[in-house]
């Protein structure tokens, strides 16, 4: 049976905390073998993960909690699931092995036809791209390359869908998806006129340019589960059809 780290963190909310107590006390009631313990207790981890461990314990980010896998990495920045910790519960669980895995991240914001944006694009163009390279050097010790795509919206379709501006995806979801935050929006300037742009809810607070830290956070959790193979999806359902649970 495969052995379960989940390593907390005193910077999640209490919700996120509440939430995961349920889902550890549910896990090992079904036999999986789970345990939490205090972040300050996270081992060294193999070579390979080595700086991103140093990024994990130094906070920086804001990316903690941590998850384990037989020693291994398997998620960073939120608590697992009960379909992802039946999923690692499972014997043929594996990590992806072969040519270093990619991570796409797209980021796509209005250019006008005299190539100016709003200031808060602009001033998020600028975190993309910081986090781009710290992503860069954060991900190479695991053999993940982030790859980033910006694209360019014309005026036109601004118009039809102003909360398409400023938007972000790694590995082909939306960045609220991965930090567990929402869009919002409010009035613009610049080259977006007097249009409600998007902004990002989170924790109580809203950013309409993105931090930096967000997007590192994201890209991290991103880039841990491209690391694990999805072959044991159908065994994670047949538990739970088998032992009627809802995962």
């Amino acid at each position: 049976m495969n052995t379960i780290q989940v390593f907390r963190s005193g910077a999640e909310d209490r919700t996120a905390q509440a939430v995961f107590a349920a889902d550890l006390n549910w896990a090992q009631e079904q036999g999986i073998n789970v345990a939490s313990l205090s972040i300050a207790m996270l081992p060294g981890m193999k070579d390979e993960s080595a700086g991103l461990t140093r990024f994990l314990l130094s906070g920086d980010g804001d990316v903690l909690p941590v998850t384990l896998l037989n020693g291994e990495l398997c998620l960073a920045g939120r608590y697992p699931s009960r379909g992802e910790l039946i999923r690692w519960s499972t014997n043929d669980f594996s990590i992806i092995s072969g040519q270093p895995n990619t991570l796409p991240i797209v980021w796509q914001r209005l250019l006008d036809s005299n190539g100016d944006t709003c200031p808060r694009c602009r001033d998020t163009g600028d975190t993309v791209q910081k986090a781009y390279h710290r992503l860069q050097a954060i991900l190479a010790p695991l053999g993940i390359e982030p790859r980033l795509e910006v694209v360019a919206l014309d005026e036109v379709t601004f118009a039809a869908a102003t909360m398409e501006s400023n938007r972000v995806w790694f590995s082909g979801l939306p960045l609220e998806d991965w930090i567990g935050a929402q869009a919002g929006s409010s009035r613009c300037c610049g080259a977006c006129g007097d249009s409600d742009c998007r902004t990002l809810d989170i924790g109580g607070a809203t950013y309409e340019a993105i931090p930096e830290s967000l997007l590192i956070r994201a890209g991290v959790i991103a880039a841990t589960q491209l690391r694990w193979s999805d072959s044991v999806v159908a065994s994670a359902e047949s538990f739970c059809s088998t032992n009627n649970k809802c995962c």
